[in-house]
């Protein structure tokens, strides 16, 4: 378990893989997040059953937050 540890990582590994299965079973869409996230997902080997993963945690989070509005893309489409 790497740096996650058994007492917190047992829960993050656990609602990856359930997400994951969610995901595959085509019960929910799943948008993932941030460089620890992704690291988690990649341990559990989970990536390829997520619907989007995102290396960019910040960015990433206010891109959702804003309805696909990022000041320096909008700037790029006009």
């Amino acid at each position: 378990m790497a740096e996650w540890g058994q007492v917190w990582g047992k829960s993050t590994f656990a609602f990856i893989q359930e997400l994951a299965k969610q995901t595959k079973l085509g019960n929910i869409h799943s948008y993932v997040g941030g460089g620890d996230t992704v690291a988690a997902l990649d341990f559990c080997k989970m990536r390829e059953n997520i619907t989007y993963v995102s290396t960019g945690g910040g960015a990433f989070l206010e891109y959702i937050e804003k309805d696909g509005h990022l000041v320096g893309l909008d700037i790029l489409q006009n």
